[in-house]
């Protein structure tokens, strides 16, 4: 019984082989390869056709490198392949090699055309696109598990579904080649800790990293970006920090249901429906420029503790700060009351919550239905602190007998505030977004502070209590 179990492992191990295949004309595969069964590793370099292709997917069960290089995939004519009698040339149909064992592939480096899931479910486990290629076709790469590397050496655009589900997938090399991202192209893609974008990139689709693992986001450096989709960065439960560029159309939920999301800049003048929903860590800040907050924009947000409504706000359509139950402060900086919609501030304990805004408004705020049921507090707020927030993201006002500075670009590393005189009544090195300063003991009405941020940059705001 042992000697029979040896032969059979002999036998076994004979049979596999690595195999370099150089036929003359295609269709010639199946005749230059004597047992296809035991081929572990091919390679070929030469012409072959759609069926060569169906030969090595139908026949060779072990086949687990494949290298076509060097090879070109020939037009075809004859007896029906796939369904089809006829197969133009440079092309390679969709689904080819979908749930193929294959763990490692080169692709004809003079370039084809790729059929969409061409390698979808298989198991491959990286993969380096040729510079001849211009475009991943709609799910390339869908549910391949075992896929955790790619790499992309010239521009390409990548379609929808092309990664998704590849829950392996931890690295994205030569991402800055990327010109464009189809919807919900990485999907799923839970190792995927980073992705850096190119100046190249000009849109991401809907849904494009829903679910990903990215932990931070910036779409700075893509500058001719002109849309990101709908839920393109949603319930992603490591994303911590996210700058979504110049981009101008961003899709509704863009941001919904990420729980970590701490801070997130934008540039966009309207924030869409559900875009910062259920982020309960995030910090609240909305960009100067916002003119609309969507539907249930930022519902849920319950960690967020004091607001500013920028000057430039129009309106909150509905629900959108609903059960915001940390809210304790609502700074508003504005001359007139924003328009509400339906329920703007369900669940959220009003009349706990102070309304800061600026003074001569206090009565406009108290006869307006929803404002009116918040504790309405007269606030002062220069213009000049106006003027400074544009520039450099500080803002300062005063809170009663609190001085407020609040920074929306990088946290106050220094602050020093100064009476008219040049006596210094406060220095302080934070190393916060946002600082409270106790001015009670003061007399004097005016004050100047002096703001360093982390960043290099210093700002001056006078302003009046």
């Amino acid at each position: 019984m042992r000697k029979y179990i040896f032969s059979i492992f002999m036998a076994a191990t004979v049979a596999a082989q690595a195999l370099v295949v150089r036929p003359e004309a295609a269709g010639q595969l199946a005749a230059l390869v004597d047992s296809p069964g035991g081929v572990t590793d091919l390679t070929v370099s030469g012409p072959i056709n759609v069926p060569d292709i169906v030969f090595i997917t139908e026949n060779m069960p072990s086949l687990r490198t494949l290298d076509l290089g060097e090879a070109s995939i020939a037009a075809y004519t004859g007896p029906r392949v796939g369904g089809l009698t006829a197969w133009p040339a440079s092309y390679m149909p969709a689904g080819a090699f979908a749930g193929a064992a294959i763990t490692s592939v080169t692709l004809p480096a003079a370039g084809v055309l790729l059929g969409d899931a061409v390698f979808a479910s298989s198991a491959i486990e990286s993969f380096t696109l040729p510079a001849a290629y211009k475009e991943v076709p709609a799910g390339m790469f869908s549910d391949c598990k075992a896929l955790r590397s790619v790499e992309f050496t010239a521009p390409v655009a990548i379609d929808d579904h092309a990664f998704a589900g590849c829950t392996a997938l931890a690295q994205v090399k030569g991402s800055q080649n990327i010109t464009s991202i189809g919807d919900r192209a990485f999907a799923g893609c839970t190792a995927l800790a980073e992705f850096v974008p190119g100046a190249s990139l000009t849109s991401i689709g809907n849904e494009a990293f829903r679910c990903a693992g990215l932990t931070a986001v910036d779409l700075a450096p893509a500058t001719r970006l002109s849309s990101v989709g709908e839920w393109a960065f949603a319930s992603m439960p490591s994303l911590t920090e996210v700058d979504l560029g110049n981009c101008a159309k961003i899709g509704r939920g863009v941001l919904f249901g990420c729980a970590a999301l701490k801070s997130a800049s934008y540039n966009a003048t309207e924030v869409p429906d559900y875009a910062f929903a259920g982020d309960t860590a995030h910090d609240g800040v909305l960009a100067p420029g916002t003119t609309t907050l969507g539907r249930y924009a930022m519902s849920g947000m319950s960690g967020v503790t004091d607001i500013d409504l920028p000057e430039s706000l129009e309106k909150l359509d509905d629900h959108a700060m609903e059960h915001m139950t940390g809210l304790k402060n609502i700074n508003v900086s504005g001359n007139t009351v924003p328009a509400l919609g339906e329920d703007v501030w369900h669940g959220v304990n009003q009349p706990a919550v102070n309304l800061n805004v600026l003074s001569g408004m206090t009565d406009e705020y108290k006869n307006a239905e929803q404002w009116q049921n918040f504790n309405i507090v007269s606030q002062s707020l220069s213009a000049d602190a106006v003027a400074d927030a544009g520039a450099s993201g500080v803002r300062a006002r005063f809170v009663g007998d609190v001085l407020q500075v609040r920074s929306a670009n990088s946290a106050i590393s220094g602050l020093a505030v100064y009476d008219p005189a040049g006596n210094c009544l406060a220095l302080l090195s934070p190393d916060a977004d946002s600082v409270d300063v106790d001015c009670s003991a003061h007399t004097t009405r005016m004050y100047i502070v002096y703001v360093r941020l982390s960043d290099g940059t210093e700002a001056a705001v006078k302003l009046a209590r």
